[in-house]
């Protein structure tokens, strides 16, 4: 068992891609994939089930995956002890968020306090990106409304309300706020299953009542804004999700006070790193968290 060859078995388990790897590890793709083969062949194990959608870890290749992603961590803190004496902070962190536009102030803030850190974002809906923590894809996430879990930490970050979105061409473009009962004979864009911010929306219609029309469904906020700016119906976001978009108009839900809050989680064991702890010092000034 050769240190390279867990290095590239890592590499590809937190990429998903052997090309992304190799990236990553400044590698070409056939040597990476060579390593990763001498490792199977070493030890007669399947680590990866490759397919045209990418590759996907064995049973034998997660059990892998859990001991590297630890040990890959304890090197990494290694290294932050050797290099506590400089100034400059150096390493990877690798981001998970499902809300672009809440993230990206902290990482323009954290980008120029620790210009030597590599960065890497993960987009994905709420569920994607707070499996990717749980199976240490990534470092930390940015996730709206999370579900408690005792291997994590939390931070909560911003609060938003729900709004309603419609184009400029709808009839409701000059009003400032709408009742949800409004609704009822309007054609609603919901989110994809895995999505917090819908799982939030159909809790707040449960609590009231009546029957809506979910005629479309899109795959991401994106897809979302796009639907609603052509027409195709009316949809919900949060605050701070739209950005400043002149096709929409967005509304206040009258007589909902219901909130939703955007959270920063990491793994207990991940506040060691100092490329960490760097991002949660810069979190805590920002937001003048205690």
């Amino acid at each position: 068992m050769k240190h390279k060859q867990l290095k590239a078995f890592d590499a590809v388990a937190r990429e998903g891609s052997f090309s992304r790897a190799a990236q990553r590890l400044c590698v070409t793709q056939p040597a990476l994939t060579v390593q990763v083969k001498s490792l199977e062949k070493d030890y007669g194990v399947q680590m990866f089930i490759r397919s045209a959608q990418g590759v996907r870890l064995t049973r034998e290749g997660e059990r892998l995956f859990r001991l590297t992603r630890q040990l890959f961590s304890v090197e990494e803190e290694i290294r932050d002890v050797l290099d506590s004496n400089y100034q400059q902070l150096t390493g990877d962190l690798k981001l998970g968020v499902d809300n672009p536009l809440v993230a990206m102030p902290l990482v323009k803030a954290y980008r120029e306090r620790y210009p030597g850190v590599r960065l890497d974002l993960v987009a994905g809906n709420s569920q994607g990106v707070w499996l990717d923590l749980i199976e240490q894809r990534v470092d930390m996430a940015m996730v709206t409304n999370p579900d408690d879990d005792p291997r994590l930490k939390f931070v909560p970050l911003y609060e938003t309300r729900l709004l309603i979105a419609v184009s400029r061409n709808h009839l409701w473009a000059g009003r400032q706020s709408l009742g949800l009962a409004e609704l009822q004979d309007q054609p609603l864009i919901s989110r994809e299953d895995g999505s917090n911010t819908q799982r939030f929306i159909e809790e707040v219609l449960a609590e009231q009542g009546g029957c809506f029309d979910r005629s479309l469904r899109v795959g991401s906020r994106e897809m979302m804004k796009e639907a609603v700016a052509a027409g195709l119906g009316v949809g919900f976001v949060m605050s701070g999700e739209c950005g400043d978009d002149p096709r929409l108009h967005l509304l206040e839900v009258e007589g909902v006070s219901r909130r939703s809050i955007d959270t920063l989680i990491y793994q207990h064991s991940q506040v060691q790193r100092r490329v960490v702890s760097g991002f949660l010092e810069l979190v805590k000034e920002t937001l003048h968290l205690v």
